[in-house]
């Protein structure tokens, strides 16, 4: 039997009940704080680490934070995915992107030793850091 729109709609309403949604994060609160201390500390230490190695790498400060949108983007395809997967999702990611930050930083040693380090950083084997443009 199909049910209709009338009763789905009901059903629906009755599911995001403002006491039952408060009563259901009131509940987790301490797990969802508790995950996220932990999630914050990693990223705090992934952004250290990264603007460690862009030090090192004597890349000027204007162009931290594409570097770092990079490095984040890298950090959230981690958490996501896996195995195969995830070389899928960095490779594609990389090759979509590095174009863009080869003629931006004008300096395509750099980016690409960048972008070696980070795919090396986070352990992804098999990724490919596209060569800068000849």
């Amino acid at each position: 039997m199909v049910k209709g729109a009338t009763s789905r709609t009901k059903k629906y309403g009755a599911k995001i009940d403002a006491d039952v949604v408060r009563a259901r994060i009131s509940a987790l609160k301490d797990s969802m704080v508790e995950s996220a201390t932990v999630r914050q500390a990693e990223i705090s230490a992934i952004q250290a680490d990264v603007k460690a190695e862009l030090d090192s790498l004597g890349i000027p400060p204007e162009f931290v934070v594409p570097f770092m949108r990079i490095a984040m983007k890298i950090y959230g395809l981690t958490l996501k995915h896996k195995g195969a997967t995830l070389v899928t999702e960095v490779n594609a990611y990389l090759s979509a992107v590095a174009v863009k930050l080869y003629a931006f930083c004008k300096n395509a040693n750099k980016v690409q030793e960048f972008l070696e380090w980070l795919v090396n950083y986070f352990g992804i084997t098999g990724a490919i850091v596209p060569p800068p443009p000849s």
